[in-house]
């Protein structure tokens, strides 16, 4: 009855926790494999790991489900934050645009400025003005916020960082991230 009683009590007072003891604070679903993408927008090594999970995406199209988490730096680049709001605004008018958005800042990490932003909205066909009031309302900004202090909590300590069903990966190197996803992906169809 007391091992019974003390572990009711620490599910309650720990939240669930992944692999590693880290924390969980997502679920993929339909069961499939989590991945969640802590970066900045302005990192030149996160366009690196946004390529690979990419990558990923279109090699496991039905056993991954990806999680992009804002995490900017803004100590090192000032213009992050407002990056990761704008994004948000794209998220907005809906999640392949959000995706669409996320690619060609990756892709064009220089030119990242409202007028750039403002250049992806006509591009895709978006109301330039609706946009426009929503990158400078602050409407977004705590939703940013939430994010980092969601990654300080799971020890996030730079960008990127990669999760793998709640489990914080060391490398975000292709390679290494298709093996733990092959091996997930066998061990669930056991």
């Amino acid at each position: 009855m007391k091992k019974i009683l003390l572990v009711l009590l620490s599910l309650i007072a720990f939240p669930l926790s992944g692999c590693g003891g880290q924390t969980q604070y997502f679920t993929a679903p339909d069961g499939k494999i989590l991945i969640e993408e802590y970066s900045d927008i302005f990192c030149p090594y996160c366009s690196v790991a946004h390529k690979t999970v990419s990558k990923l995406k279109e090699e496991f199209p039905d056993d991954i489900y990806v999680r992009f988490v804002h995490f900017p730096l803004t100590q090192l680049h000032p213009g992050a934050f407002h990056a990761a709001v704008v994004s948000e605004c794209f998220r907005d008018e809906g999640e392949e645009y959000f995706w669409k958005f996320l690619d060609k800042a990756f892709e064009n990490q220089s030119l990242l400025n409202d007028d750039y932003y403002l250049s992806i909205t006509e591009e895709l066909g978006l109301d330039t003005e609706k946009m426009s009031q929503c990158f400078n309302s602050g409407g977004k900004d705590d939703l940013v916020k939430k994010n980092y202090e969601e990654g300080v909590k799971r020890s996030v300590q730079g960008t990127p960082t990669l999760f793998l069903d709640g489990e914080m990966l060391e490398s975000t190197k292709y390679e290494a991230v298709v093996l733990k996803i092959r091996k997930l992906v066998d061990e669930k169809k056991k």
